[in-house]
């Protein structure tokens, strides 16, 4: 519902608040791309929310579903579609037959250089939630429950809110999981933390970024952070975070109810435990906290070639 168009930033009233990672994302732009570069483009961020200028070629960049009913894929024309992962730009060349060479993939990034000198702490293993709550924090909350019965030295920080998006409303959905979690002596729940730094700052002295998110998310700002801040880090395997963290996480298969869910994520984490405790993991891990597609100078690089490429 974002717009760039002539050096500007257009967003709604209504999510001129947000912190999500789409305006996140469009802040980002912003801040890093040469504005004489896109001069001649309107940029539309998901949906078309503005009227489309004529005189300028138009590029729809998609950060929504392809299942989404409210796509305006296929109902206005764009000179180029750009998505920000290879899963989410098949998918939608598969439900919407797009062209392939109209499309294009500029992956999100980060906005910040990992501290590879902050040490994890050793006398606790601490794990780390930070996304809205229908992202699988509820299966989360059971595993780590279960856990905690296993081993009495965890601890698990929770930000999590849909004031986020500055929809504290959405909210009230998810009272009932919200009370178990602050009622949890081994759980700190933060909701919603406007200080990014905060959460990075929980990230780097978390040891676990357990994910088990069942939305199809199309990148996975959570995970690349986490990955920055040297997390081991598991998640599910059906959509986008594979790619996105190229082999330095654990996925699984989704199971078919919430239980087997709880116990397959619980018998993965539990064996990751043993690892760590065992020193088989040992921190720092043994890769690349940010690849470079993530950064903001592959941003830059990206979006000023497909300018170029388009401006002829």
């Amino acid at each position: 519902m974002t717009c760039i168009i002539n050096g500007e930033l257009k967003m709604p009233p209504r999510m001129a608040n947000s912190k999500g990672g789409t305006e996140n994302m469009a802040r980002l732009f912003m801040k890093y791309v040469p504005p004489d570069s896109y001069k001649n483009f309107q940029i539309h961020i998901s949906k078309v929310s503005q009227e489309i200028d004529p005189t300028k070629k138009q590029i729809l960049w998609e950060m929504d579903n392809h299942c989404d009913q409210d796509t305006p894929v296929g109902r206005f024309s764009f000179d180029e579609y750009v998505f920000i992962s290879d899963w989410q730009r098949r998918e939608f060349i598969r439900e919407h037959n797009l062209p392939p060479e109209k499309t294009s993939v500029i992956e999100t990034i980060i906005d910040f250089v990992p501290d590879e000198t902050i040490q994890k702490p050793t006398d606790k293993i601490n794990f780390v939630y930070a996304s809205v709550p229908d992202r699988g924090l509820d299966v989360l909350y059971e595993v780590f429950n279960l856990l905690t019965q296993k081993y009495d030295n965890l601890h698990l920080t929770v930000f999590s809110s849909y004031k986020l998006y500055d929809w504290p409303e959405v909210d009230e959905y998810y009272t009932e999981l919200f009370e178990k979690i602050k009622s949890h002596k081994n759980i700190t729940y933060r909701g919603f933390e406007p200080n990014y730094d905060e959460v990075i700052r929980a990230k780097y002295n978390s040891h676990f970024f357990v994910y088990p998110c069942t939305w199809l998310e199309n990148s996975g700002i959570s995970l690349i952070e986490s990955l920055a801040c040297g997390c081991v880090c598991v998640h599910t395997d059906f959509h986008a975070h594979p790619e996105t963290s190229e082999g330095r996480s654990i996925s699984y298969s989704i199971p078919s109810t919430m239980e087997n869910h709880i116990y397959a994520c619980y018998g993965i984490t539990d064996q990751l435990i043993q690892r760590y405790l065992s020193e088989v993991i040992k921190f720092p891990l043994p890769f690349p906290r940010v690849l470079y597609k993530h950064t903001p100078a592959h941003l830059i690089e990206k979006w000023t070639q497909l300018f170029k490429r388009l401006d002829v």
